[in-house]
């Protein structure tokens, strides 16, 4: 059966990985970036079963929920933040590689992480080169500020009281109110 919007057929077997929520009937809905897998593809319905990675809760996904879902063999870094899988295979060295991203990539497995470097995104003619240059992006920050640690509004300017001018007794008189004013002309 046909998922996702690139074409690609899943069967049973397949790694699957939700991009959008979607709504199940008297279920909790499934959640984007949830990983599957398909148990079993009915043809005569049109239709995919998928066992939900840590819940083990299956779910029916109709022709027309499949574009919710893509092959979920390999993901971007960030996407994989936060789910945990028994084995990773990471390629690394590009130039978004940084502190934040190094960690997600090191610490998603809980059986082992298989490094590959990409040689082509670092710089170098040895590799004793390419790795410190790896090194070196990966003791580099790139964490994001929220908009909360920054000031929205300079500090206020200490005001003094001579900065005010008070005017004269005489310049308090209230002014006329309009109804009345208006009922004394006539």
């Amino acid at each position: 059966m046909e998922i996702g919007d690139q074409g690609h057929q899943a069967h049973a077997g397949e790694r699957v990985i939700w991009t959008r929520p979607m709504p199940v009937e008297r279920e909790p809905r499934v959640e984007n970036g949830i990983r599957g897998e398909v148990v079993a593809v009915d043809e005569c319905h049109d239709s995919l079963r998928v066992r939900l990675d840590g819940s083990g809760r299956e779910i029916d996904v109709a022709r027309e929920d499949a574009g919710a879902l893509r092959l979920g063999y390999a993901t971007h870094v960030y996407r994989a933040q936060g789910a945990t899988v028994d084995r990773a295979v990471v390629v690394t060295g590009g130039w978004e590689t940084s502190r934040e991203s190094a960690y997600v990539e090191a610490s998603r497995a809980r059986e082992g992480v298989d490094w590959h470097v990409a040689r082509d995104e670092l710089d170098g003619a040895h590799d004793v080169e390419r790795v410190e240059q790896l090194a070196q992006r990966m003791r580099a920050s790139r964490a994001q500020e929220p908009s909360i640690a920054h000031d929205l509004k300079p500090e206020p300017t200490p005001i003094s009281p001579d900065d005010f001018s008070r005017p004269e007794p005489r310049d308090l008189q209230p002014a006329p109110t309009p109804s009345v004013a208006a009922g004394l002309d006539r």
